[in-house]
């Protein structure tokens, strides 16, 4: 503690009554300015800025993304084309908003639903425009995001109302369950948060994942 803060203490020992509790409440006031709190933002989740690498929204360009994607043939392309968009543009835009690196949600993409292809592409991520096969509600925790949730299936999982937003719950999910709640900067630790059993080839396969989408070459 400072001196002078010492010395205000000390000094308050030979006030009385009204005087004492107003210089009290001036110590207490000029000690907050000279410590303030270190308790972290975002405690309760949203778009922070914690995650490390994995945080990092700009490792990738838009034009990139979409390259990545044609190479994996994924049916997200031609989605987002007939909803009048381009995949790479809604990747980027929702990456940049939740601060999520795309290389990492891209890996994610890979292993949860093989980027749509599994079953032919006739799966819940493509019939939902749920590119993360994510479960969640429109309210709570994610009801000032405005996710342009519509529904659920049978098993729960999210129907969004365009693959804009699908990529944007996607993120959402990313950033407020494993990087501000759990605080996860690494691939492993969110395998620890989100599976049980031998987590080593999903780890595996994400990285592998990330690395190639790093590498695209437009």
């Amino acid at each position: 503690m400072d001196k002078a803060v010492k010395g205000w203490l000390i000094g308050l020992v030979g006030l009385n009554g009204c005087g004492f509790l107003i210089a009290l409440v001036v110590v207490f006031v000029a000690i907050g300015m000279l410590y303030p709190s270190s308790a972290p933002a975002n405690e309760n989740g949203g778009s922070g800025t914690g995650g490390g690498d994995l945080a990092e929204y700009d490792s990738m360009t838009a034009a990139q993304i979409k390259t990545f994607l044609i190479k994996k043939r994924s049916p997200f392309v031609t989605m987002a084309e007939n909803e009048g968009s381009d995949v790479g543009v809604e990747i980027a835009s929702a990456t940049e908003e939740f601060k999520i690196n795309p290389a990492f949600m891209l890996g994610i993409f890979g292993i949860e639903s093989t980027f749509g292809t599994a079953y032919g592409g006739d799966n819940l991520s493509v019939d939902n425009k749920n590119p993360g096969n994510t479960k969640m509600g429109a309210g709570g925790q994610y009801a000032e995001y405005n996710l342009g949730i519509i529904g659920h299936d049978s098993q729960g999982h999210t129907i969004f109302s365009s693959t804009k937003e699908g990529w944007r719950g996607m993120a959402a999910t990313l950033r407020v369950q494993f990087l501000d709640r759990n605080q996860c900067t690494t691939i492993e630790c969110i395998a620890s948060t989100y599976l049980t059993g031998n987590k080593d080839n999903w780890v595996r396969a994400v990285k592998q994942f990330m690395e190639e989408a790093l590498n695209t070459k437009v």
